[in-house]
């Protein structure tokens, strides 16, 4: 995955497929998956975070208009999914957040 745009205020909705190195569907069952979004990589403060849907290899992640009260410029976001055993980044890239003009701060 590379990096993500959404508008200021809005909601939006950010799907990945995982797949094995071998290019095969990746078993996710028993996993949860997080996306956290910063300021910048090495933040320990996440601006928000949410819990995904998994179905499958399908990652859905559903993202508010109440959580996205940024304004116009660039973050990062981390995508992981967690087991009790296991933590895995799936990626990490820009969050970037675009001027919308029905949306007023």
């Amino acid at each position: 995955m590379s990096k993500i745009t959404v508008y200021e205020g809005n909601s939006a909705v950010i799907a990945f497929a995982v797949t094995n190195p071998d290019g095969t569907d990746a078993s996710l069952a028993g996993f949860t998956a997080t996306i956290y979004v910063r300021t910048t990589k090495a933040s320990t403060t996440n601006l928000f975070t949410k819990t995904g849907v998994i179905v499958g290899k399908n990652i859905t992640f559903s993202i508010l208009a109440s959580d996205n009260t940024m304004t116009k410029g660039t973050y990062f976001y981390e995508a992981v999914l967690t087991s009790a055993t296991q933590v895995l980044t799936i990626t990490l890239d820009r969050f970037i957040v675009r001027e919308s003009i029905v949306y007023i701060t």
